[in-house]
């Protein structure tokens, strides 16, 4: 199964909600926290945190204080306990996003702006590049982000970072849906791709072939689910 859950950030946390949430990380977390000079940074990096410890909890039933993390060699964020459970942040601008699923996943959500071709040119694919210049000019944007989505979370399901250039594969329409095409043929994961509002393009890239839930939250419903589970605030 795969559940994806998004906040929309409609305001600032207050200082009392900020300093509420702070004991539900670790140690660790909180001290890298502190260190960020932009309140926004600082505020979308603990609510990722929260947002995935509370979709474990919630689906696996097991406590905050019990989840263990680590990461992998290339840095991606994993957890050792329970070990059978694997996520995916992402954020952009007023925007957070988690996947929960059982086996490797990604996920990646982007605020768009103007689509910039020559990042198209350099980092897409030749194939995804042509599709995207053969884009009417009004829906390049829209497709710009698209793409770079798709790839961005089939990056971050593999968990091998930058290690794997983004211009090495490209994301295609096949008879069995979307996929990455590599060297060494077709990927099997499958992809999805949605537009959670106007301006927010979000991609997941997952095992399964489907997406069993996507829940959104404000950060008033956040804060009141986060509240009514883990009983701490």
């Amino acid at each position: 199964m795969c559940d994806v859950f998004i906040i929309n950030i409609d305001r600032h946390l207050h200082n009392d909600e900020y300093a509420k949430l702070i004991p539900l990380v670790s140690e660790a977390k909180a001290a890298r926290l502190a260190r960020f000079r932009r309140f926004e940074d600082s505020q979308r990096s603990l609510l990722g945190d929260i947002l995935a410890r509370y979709a474990i909890s919630l689906k696996s039933g097991i406590q905050n204080k019990d989840l263990v993390f680590d990461e992998n060699e290339y840095g991606k964020p994993l957890l050792k306990r329970p070990c059978t459970v694997h996520f995916n942040i992402s954020h952009s601008g007023s925007w957070v996003a988690c996947a929960l699923d059982d086996a490797p996943v990604g996920i990646d959500i982007e605020e768009t702006g103007p689509a910039d071709l020559a990042i198209a040119q350099r980092f897409f694919s030749k194939n995804e590049y042509s599709l995207l210049i053969s884009t009417p000019t009004e829906m390049q944007q829209e497709q710009f982000y698209r793409i770079w989505t798709l790839k961005e979370s089939y990056i971050k399901a593999l968990g091998h970072g930058l290690c794997i250039p983004l211009d090495s594969f490209y994301i295609s329409q096949t008879d069995k849906g979307l996929r990455a095409i590599t060297e060494n043929g077709v990927s099997p994961y499958n992809f999805f791709g949605f537009a959670p509002s106007k301006g927010v393009v979000l991609a997941v890239c997952t095992m399964n072939d489907q997406i069993s839930s996507m829940t959104t939250f404000d950060i008033d419903s956040f804060i009141s689910a986060v509240t009514n589970h883990f009983l701490t605030l």
